[in-house]
């Protein structure tokens, strides 16, 4: 956690989000390979889960594939900017853009390539305390843009953790988490056909 904070201080796009989103959306057909082979399941119905920047990294991925099924995003990353600047402002730092980093920006902007994502059913579960500018805006906006079924579902009190902070060793379930649960489990219900 120490070193992930030290690379966001020094530059939160070049060297955390942008790196982060892209390399663990190069890793999941390795991934998913080898969940396959571990457990034994070779076929059905793909749907994807993630929550804030892997929600991010959901989206990637289902910008690349066209054999899913369903995703839910919770507190889902959709545009960097927003995130970067709301970040930057709760923990001091004023983020200089470069060329560089205004191409990750371009790459992780899901609500510009909402048309990438096919006729993806997609749901975005967020927290009425969700910060406006870098969640709840643009989920509004990706649902609105999308060209398949979606959705976006808020949970009066939730944050944008859904765990007890730091969130970093096991604890039971929120009553918010809960609630996540239910709603993302209705979307795959509905769209796997389970």
């Amino acid at each position: 956690m120490d070193e992930l904070m030290a690379r966001g201080y020094e530059d939160a796009v070049m060297l955390m989000h942008g790196p982060v989103n892209a390399r663990a959306a190069d890793e999941f057909d390795g991934a998913l390979q080898a969940l396959r082979e571990r457990y034994g399941f070779a076929g059905g119905p793909l749907a994807i889960f993630g929550g804030s920047a892997g929600a991010g990294v959901a989206l990637e991925v289902a910008t690349r594939r066209d054999d899913l099924a369903a995703l839910v995003g919770v507190s889902p990353m959709l545009r960097l900017r927003p995130v970067v600047a709301t970040l930057g402002k709760m923990f001091g730092v004023d983020y200089r853009w470069s060329p560089e980093s205004d191409a990750v920006a371009a790459r992780m902007d899901y609500v510009a390539r909402a048309g990438e994502l096919g006729t993806l059913p997609v749901r975005l579960v967020l927290g009425s305390e969700d910060d406006a500018t870098a969640f709840l805006e643009p989920a509004r906006e990706l649902a609105a843009a999308a060209a398949g079924p979606s959705d976006v579902v808020v949970i009066e009190g939730m944050g944008h953790a859904l765990a007890e902070e730091p969130g970093l060793e096991p604890a039971p379930q929120t009553p918010h988490a809960a609630e996540v649960d239910d709603h993302a489990v209705g979307w795959f219900r509905k769209y796997l056909g389970v």
